[in-house]
């Protein structure tokens, strides 16, 4: 029996003319694992709070059961920010084990200054509790709890901080900690891998692995769905269309559907080509009979017999012109959207193939955290290298100091001859927010108009879209915007911190493109693992005080990774 049915589901926000999304019908299933996907802005958040009955549809219906509970829901942002420590917000799942807890904590603090018969007291109530405390899997919950907190990256330190002092992606990890460990028929994830490094996101899969309940996901992170889940649910332009298997099977799914919509669509366009070509034969024998025929074989008694044939040919015309429009209306409204690819070359970037950059005996460290020692590789002309590591790892810092923004503590940077850095970073420095897109793509240097728009063509931003303000885009938008610059710029040396941050599936691969048809080199900060396996032939890891280079793709790097472990 499903959990959750929608059947033709339709919402419009306020202020809009037209439906958001429609007809939308779905069923969710005990232990499911769906994936939930399509571009920014096509409505999924929206989706998720119809399921999770905060927002209701303008028609259609959401069906639950009699004995429903309310879902778990991950918001992409988490609200709360409340005084009391990590580790309680995430046991707050279980009220009454948080308030035990919390009971037994006050009754600690109270034994520590009490003598005497108050002790004596106090003891035997705080033997009570504990008793309730252990009958209640107290400590079992507890101890799950703390491996979430963990696995999601927390240290042990942070367990203890008001919920206050965290960041807002700290506090949604948290937020997601608590969903886990609460029992739940149906988790609705809003973007769950946002704030995740990739030691998070594979602890997270491991986790939903054996989850009990079922789950659906939204997510840009082609990786993370492929190992999450195994049905595809795709909203775009209004309409949700259903696939079964994870991301690289849909997509696999959907090119075959478009290609077959497209040699559809060029079928019908040679039929119509050649209903207009008969169309246009009979309207020429509706005038030739019309018109009276030559003297010498005209017959005035057969004028009726020529004005009836006249009449019957014009009728077929017509009948077939009919034909034609219906055609041509039908072939209008199938024609299949296709998001089609640029392809790029880059004459004005002059390849290297020596030496990119060496660094020899690096070191790095804030007081007394050292995030890198004694740290020695070079990049070759042509390489892409991936820096991964945890969240506050070092990753960005190292290319910090590569880059000579800031300084280390011990060691040496040296750039090969005639290299050229073009630097993304996370902030995304250097944009002019007051200029249009067109305008801020060709200050790169000279660039003629045609090759911007070709370059931010291929990077989605494309046709009057180029005319847009820079400070009226998205995060994302800036982002391209910011490559794109890079791209145009002549830089043989790309040095990237999270460059498909904020971007859609779409706008990922778009950006995963360019980078693969660029042919300098580019050393990049990302936790997305579908860009480092498509793009990176070596890695640099941050953990543990130190900088370590591995020759080889992610994927050999990881099994080189579970080989050592």
């Amino acid at each position: 029996m499903p959990i959750i049915r929608a059947q033709t589901v339709a919402v419009r926000l306020d202020g809009q003319v037209d439906d958001l999304f429609r007809d939308v019908s779905f069923e969710i299933n005990p232990r499911d694992r769906v994936g939930l996907i399509g571009p920014n802005g096509c409505g999924k958040t929206t989706l998720l709070r119809v399921l999770a009955g905060e927002l209701h549809p303008a028609s259609g219906d959401v069906i639950r059961p009699k004995s429903w509970n309310a879902p778990g829901y991950l918001r992409q942002q988490s609200t709360s920010a409340r005084d009391w420590p990590v580790l309680d917000e995430v046991l707050s799942a279980f009220p009454g084990v948080a308030d035990l807890k919390g009971r037994l904590v006050r009754l600690e603090a109270q034994m520590r200054t009490l003598s005497g018969a108050a002790l004596d007291r106090t003891v035997i109530e705080y033997g009570e509790v504990l008793d309730t405390f252990h009958r209640e899997r107290g400590y079992e919950i507890e101890r799950e709890a703390v491996e979430a907190l963990l696995g999601l990256g927390f240290t042990a330190e942070v367990l203890s901080l008001p919920v206050g002092h965290l960041s807002s992606g700290q506090r949604t990890r948290a937020e997601l900690a608590r969903l886990l460990i609460q029992p739940s028929d149906l988790l609705l994830l809003d973007e769950p891998t946002n704030h995740l490094d990739i030691d998070g996101q594979d602890w997270l899969e491991r986790y939903l692995e054996r989850y009990a309940g079922a789950v659906v996901i939204v997510s840009h992170d082609r990786y993370f769905l492929d190992r999450t889940v195994s049905r595809i649910l795709e909203l775009r332009r209004g309409r949700l269309r259903e696939y079964t298997g994870n991301y690289t099977f849909y997509a696999g799914q959907r090119r075959l559907e478009e290609e077959r919509a497209w040699e559809e669509y060029e079928r019908a366009g040679k039929e119509e080509k050649r209903l207009r070509a008969a169309l246009t034969e009979r309207r020429r024998v509706a005038r030739k009979v019309q018109g009276k025929p030559k003297s010498r074989t005209y017959d005035p008694k057969q004028a009726d017999f020529y004005a009836h044939k006249a009449a019957k040919v014009m009728k077929r015309a017509k009948v077939l012109e009919r034909r034609v429009e219906l055609q041509i209306e039908q072939q209008q409204q199938t024609k299949p959207f296709i998001e089609k690819q640029t392809a790029l070359s880059f004459p004005s970037v002059t390849a290297t193939s020596g030496v990119v950059v060496h660094a020899t005996g690096l070191t790095k460290g804030f007081g007394q955290k050292i995030l890198f020692a004694d740290a020695a590789f070079y990049i070759t002309g042509g390489q892409r290298v991936a820096v991964i590591g945890r969240n506050g790892a070092g990753k960005t810092t190292l290319l910090r100091v590569l880059l000579g923004h800031l300084p280390p503590d011990t060691g040496e940077v040296r750039f090969g001859r005639r290299v050229q850095v073009g630097y993304y970073g996370q902030e995304q420095e250097g944009l002019n927010t007051d200029r249009t897109i067109l305008e801020e793509a060709m200050s790169a240097g000279s660039v003629d108009e045609t090759w911007a728009r070709t370059v931010l063509g291929a990077l989605l931003l494309r046709r009057d879209k180029v005319h847009d303000r820079v400070r009226t885009l998205s995060l994302g938008e800036k982002g391209r915007v910011m490559l794109a610059k890079l791209l145009l710029s002549g830089a043989n040396c790309l040095v990237l911190d999270e460059p498909t941050n904020h971007l859609d599936i779409d706008a990922r691969e778009a950006v995963e493109g360019a980078l693969a048809e660029y042919p300098g080199t580019v050393l990049f900060v990302s936790h997305d693992r579908r860009l480092i396996e498509r793009l990176a032939d070596a890695i640099i890891t941050v953990a543990d005080g130190q900088a370590r280079y591995y020759p080889g793709t992610y994927e050999e790097y990881v099994e080189k990774r579970e080989m050592m472990a």
